[in-house]
């Protein structure tokens, strides 16, 4: 069994080292992934399609997300499931473990929630992943298994680090392309995984998702290109600029014409260090924390 095992997991290192990227990654053994199939949170039924509720910063988060997990992957691979919220501080102490071992197939799991809301507003998620690794800290650090010096944690690099990309490529797919710490070094692959966005309630601004009004949510912290969430009241010219610490502008982007409602812009990859982003129109400007981290 231990041999078995050892060679699986072995073949999915080797396919993943051997010529994946952050554009072109692929799962050790396609056709296994992770879904929603349904479920509750405080009282706000999930849309597999679009799971997410919307919550006050603070707020108890309770309630049940059914997931279907799909495990392709050959007999005496060890294939843990596990979820994380992307918030709360350290991650080794966030995350929790669903199954130690799914056999290969197709097992659905009703996963109770009970936890408190971060504080602070704006987009959070709660992650559920899977890996041929040996246990939920392998997979939530997104490190191999045979690493020396085992898990390496809050390197910007964790499963609750993932961006929003991500988030939408496991709603779409069931999977996520995710850095790995392997023993070559950093790979990319596939990890089965699905998330439920958690919405935090702006109690300033009263801005939620779906409203026609002047709002800022930056990713933060950001790992890789960064993404801002925003939107606007009316069809006026509106800027989008970024400064450094230092106050210097380092980027500014006209977003008038993208009209009323919410929109994502994808600003680019920028130094590590701490910026202020400020959202402008009609007289009115908004600013925002976004920390960026390699």
């Amino acid at each position: 069994m231990r041999t078995v095992l050892i060679a699986g997991l072995c073949l999915g290192l080797f396919l993943h080292a051997a010529g994946v990227s952050a554009q072109n990654c692929s799962l050790s053994f396609p056709g296994s992934s992770i879904r929603i199939v349904s479920g509750t949170l405080n009282g706000q039924s999930l849309d597999p399609a679009k799971p997410r509720v919307t919550v006050d910063p603070g707020a108890a988060l309770t309630g049940t997300v059914r997931i279907r997990v799909v495990n392709t992957g050959p007999s005496g691979s060890v294939f843990p499931v596990c979820w994380t919220p992307s918030w709360g501080g350290d991650h080794a102490a966030t995350g929790q473990s669903i199954s130690g071992d799914q056999e290969p197939g197709t097992t659905e799991y009703d996963v109770p929630v009970s936890l408190t809301a971060s504080t602070t507003p704006g987009t959070h998620n709660l992650f559920f992943a899977a890996q041929w690794e040996m246990d939920c800290g392998d997979v939530l650090s997104c490190t191999a298994w045979n690493l020396p010096g085992g898990e390496r944690w809050n390197d910007g690099r964790d499963v609750a680090d993932w961006t929003n990309a991500q988030v939408e490529q496991a709603v779409a797919q069931g999977w996520v392309c995710s850095a790995w710490d392997n023993v070559d070094g950093m790979i990319t692959q596939g990890v089965p995984a699905a998330a439920v966005q958690v919405n935090v309630h702006d109690p300033v601004s009263g801005v939620e998702e779906g409203t026609v009004a002047l709002a800022l949510r930056p990713e933060n912290p950001v790992v890789g290109p960064a993404t801002v969430r925003f939107s606007l009241a009316s069809e006026e010219r509106a800027v989008l600029a970024v400064y450094d610490v230092g106050g210097r502008r380092v980027v500014s982007r006209e977003v008038g014409t993208s009209g009323p409602g919410w929109h994502t812009v994808r600003l680019g990859s920028l130094p590590a260090g701490v910026y202020l982003v400020r959202l402008s129109q009609a007289g009115r400007n908004l600013s925002a924390r976004m920390t960026v981290i390699h």
